[in-house]
């Protein structure tokens, strides 16, 4: 072992003896000849490779002078400008380098590195493009190119481009893991969430199965790997991959998270609680964890906690219907109603159409003697589901004036439609007829009993 380090040491120890010793030939190379522009190239290079950064700039600025249509000095230059994040500087010698070479490919993959990196997209692409133009093997190229395809139509370009890096070198392990990242999902609009491209989940998996036999410690196609067994309801596959990525990072808080969710699956919610906690320990601003370590927490009867990480989760994501919604479940238990009644409407105010949001508001206003507001919610409940049986019995039962008969017997007949086996709704028709409460049209009270409906 020894041996091998002494080994290892001279092989360094030679390396840099040959660079200096290039070096001083190069240096008196210029001696003898300061207009040789190849040694003055050459040097510079050597300068910026043992990180002499201001003495490569000013051999790069000598190359200039001897030859302004030095494209590669010119390339450098803006390298080095981009270091010092001397960002217009970097761009004026970028645009004279593939102005004067327009087809290096190296030159306008750096530029549009360079773009990306200020965050000139547009442009960046059209390097990247100019790249591949000049070298259709330059697999760095369409993978930059792919990772800048974003748009919903540019969804199959995207995924065309990393598969063309793959092809040229089948163990990319970045193109592999972003075409695994787009295929997974699927792609999305932006406005509404329809599905433009149906998720390839065995695709996907075949790219992550791939990194790891390169890299079987690459903790990202784990994670992504769990995340795909998750959704197939896959738990036993999806913790093993989600321990692995949380083995190789112990501060990935995203595997964290979702190792929580596969415990919760698997019954185990003292261990998902564990891992929630874990998760805001390294990521403290996840509204998702916390909104799934609160409602765990409800179930353990630790409701004030509960409280207290759904008020975080709305507190990071102030559009979370959700939260809003399961903070009132967690108020109104409280018995704290205005405060209860306040995220109710907040849920409803970010999703309209939030079903459970508006049932559960109908019954507080129900239980607060509020009927004509509980009546409102129900029907609103309705317009959201209209196979929604407990909102049909309960705005039945909301309608217990005798001026409301009709509609009262609608609502708990069209519950049994629905669910024939509602007993709930049985007796509570079965009171209604029997009773026979209604108005005349005149607007006085008659009792009309419909007994043998009532039987029935």
């Amino acid at each position: 072992m020894a041996k091998t380090v002494q080994k290892t040491k001279e092989g360094k120890s030679k390396k840099k003896n040959v660079k200096m010793d290039a070096k001083s030939h190069l240096e008196q190379a210029l001696k003898i000849n300061p207009d040789f522009l190849d040694a003055r190239y050459e040097l510079g290079c050597l300068l910026r490779d043992e990180g002499n950064l201001k003495g490569a700039e000013k051999q790069f600025k000598e190359v200039i002078k001897l030859n302004n249509n030095h494209a590669d000095g010119y390339f450098q230059l803006a390298l080095l400008a981009a270091e010092f994040k001397k960002n217009k500087l970097a761009r004026d010698n970028f645009e004279k380098a593939v102005t004067i070479k327009f087809d290096d490919p190296e030159i306008q993959f750096k530029y549009g590195l360079f773009l990306k990196e200020i965050k000139k997209v547009e442009e960046a692409t059209e390097h990247f493009g100019k790249a591949i133009e000049s070298n259709q093997n330059f697999p760095e190229a369409y993978f930059e190119l792919a990772m800048l395809l974003r748009d919903p139509e540019d969804y199959d370009q995207a995924k065309k481009n990393y598969e063309t890096a793959i092809d040229i070198q089948p163990d990319y392990i970045d193109a592999l893991y972003y075409l695994g990242k787009l295929v997974m999902n699927g792609l999305k609009k932006d406005n509404d969430g329809t599905l433009l491209w149906q998720p390839e989940k065995d695709y996907a998996i075949s790219c992550f199965n791939k990194i790891l036999k390169t890299d079987e410690n690459h903790a990202k196609a784990n994670l992504r790997l769990g995340m795909i067994y998750v959704d197939q309801e896959e738990y036993e596959k999806a913790e093993k991959h989600l321990k692995k990525a949380v083995k190789q990072n112990s501060r990935f808080s995203k595997a964290l998270y979702h190792l929580g969710l596969v415990s919760k699956a698997l019954k185990k919610e003292k261990s998902a609680i564990k891992f929630f906690k874990r998760s805001l320990t390294h990521f403290s601003k996840s509204h998702l964890t916390h909104f799934h370590l609160g409602l765990l927490l409800r179930e353990h009867n630790e409701v004030n906690e509960g409280i207290s990480h759904l008020k975080k989760a709305v507190k990071f994501n102030t559009e979370f219907d959700d939260a809003y919604y399961y903070l009132a479940r967690f108020l109104e238990e409280k018995e704290d109603y205005e405060a209860a009644k306040e995220h109710y409407l907040k849920a409803l105010s970010r999703n309209h159409k939030h079903r459970d949001a508006s049932f559960h508001l109908g019954l507080l206003m129900k239980k607060l003697n509020m009927m004509e507001e509980a009546k409102a919610y129900m029907e609103k409940t309705i317009e959201a589901d209209q196979n929604f049986t407990e909102a049909y019995y309960y705005l039945g039962m909301i309608l217990n004036d005798p001026a409301d008969y009709a509609s009262a017997r609608k609502y708990y007949l069209t519950a049994l439609d629905i669910n024939p086996k509602y007993f709930m709704a049985h007796y509570h028709l079965a009171n209604l007829l029997s009773s026979g409460r209604r108005l005349n049209k005149d607007g006085t009270l008659v009792i009309k009993k419909e007994l043998e409906r009532a039987k029935k």
